[in-house]
């Protein structure tokens, strides 16, 4: 992929600014981004800081078709007594990244995570219940100036996974690499 078409990605899905949601403020992104080894190095999660906000709004465009969501935590305000709504938000919709059939396509190969059973999602998130999809993510933490040896390792995870109503998005810190 052309550097330059890679980077208008990452643009395009919001990695690099704050996200538009309300109630939650949020940091933007930061990339390293001018010698080949820092564009290469942005692929397996060095040379670009991101946060939980961006990844999930930016997974929002392969769960809709293409079309990039602002997460949210509240969808209404209503009354507890008069069971009147008070307040309704809009969806905010950040941007079209990509096209329907790429989402499409996105979710296909997530479903590959969670079923095939070299997937890195099988064991942990195949349930014969419901329809799971996944991707996993490692990343490096910059220590003192240098990669050291803690490791972000996350998943997200849609349900169902043909046209996803719930996501989850999970990341933790650790000390060692975790397969």
């Amino acid at each position: 992929l052309n550097p330059k078409v890679y980077l208008e990605y990452i643009k395009k899905f919001g990695f690099l600014n704050k996200v538009d949601m309300d109630y939650v403020d949020n940091e933007e992104g930061g990339i390293q981004f001018e010698k080949a080894i820092e564009i290469l190095n942005t692929g397996f999660g060095q040379g670009v800081s991101v946060t939980a906000l961006q990844m999930a709004q930016a997974y929002t465009a392969i769960f809709n078709d293409g079309e990039m969501v602002v997460p949210y935590v509240v969808d209404r305000i209503v009354d507890s007594e008069t069971k009147e709504v008070i307040k309704q938000y809009e969806k905010k919709v950040a941007g079209n990244p990509i096209k329907k059939e790429t989402s499409e396509y996105m979710r296909k190969l997530m479903r590959r995570v969670v079923e095939d059973e070299i997937g890195t999602a099988h064991y942990r998130y195949d349930m014969t219940d419901v329809d799971v999809i996944a991707k996993t993510g490692t990343g490096q933490i910059i220590e003192n100036g240098v990669y050291g040896n803690t490791y972000t390792s996350s998943v997200m995870a849609a349900a169902p996974g043909d046209d996803p109503k719930v996501t989850i998005y999970y990341c933790f810190e650790s000390k060692e690499y975790l397969n």
